[in-house]
């Protein structure tokens, strides 16, 4: 709609993400009892609510996308991280690795289904990076183990880094 609400968010900091539930993944601080840099998700106490609760978490560090369940994929690390919570948008949860393809991987968007769309570093000279895409999924929705499958790469490329895709 074209009518809303601003809130201010009580921690400072930036703002990385944001599903449709109204969860938003940042960093907070310095302001108030966060250490500088804290990476965390900010959680509406209902769908879309203007009041809502910080928790921070060390292994949401680099922190990409989150989908509508409240899974979260971090992109820098190797391997990549898949942060799936207990309860539907909860703040706790468990990590699971995303195995890309060979080389290092990043992963870099989430659908409502819980797949990953990545890209892996498969051949690298002195000077580029060849990416191969892949995609990630669930053995069942929002799942926590899966399998990874290349993007075939269209005739005549020798690199595809994706960057998007369908979020259902």
């Amino acid at each position: 709609g074209t009518l809303g609400t601003t809130i201010v968010i009580t921690a400072s900091g930036s703002t990385l993400t944001l599903n449709n539930f109204g969860q938003v993944g940042m960093y907070v601080g310095p302001v108030g009892p966060f250490t500088n840099g804290s990476p965390a998700i900010w959680t509406p106490t209902a769908a879309n609510a203007t009041t809502g609760v910080v928790t921070t978490n060390a292994q949401w560090n680099e922190l990409v996308a989150m989908n509508s369940y409240g899974q979260a994929i971090m992109g820098l690390g190797e391997p990549p991280l898949l942060f799936t919570p207990s309860t539907p948008n909860g703040a706790v949860g468990t990590f699971t690795s995303i195995p890309g393809l060979v080389g290092a991987s990043h992963v870099v968007a989430i659908n409502d289904s819980g797949e990953v769309l990545g890209y892996s570093c498969i051949t690298e000279s002195s000077t580029t990076c060849q990416n191969q895409g892949f995609i990630w999924t669930p053995t069942a929705a929002n799942g926590t183990s899966g399998t990874t499958v290349a993007m075939a790469m269209p005739p005549g490329f020798v690199s595809m880094t994706p960057t998007a895709f369908n979020l259902v």
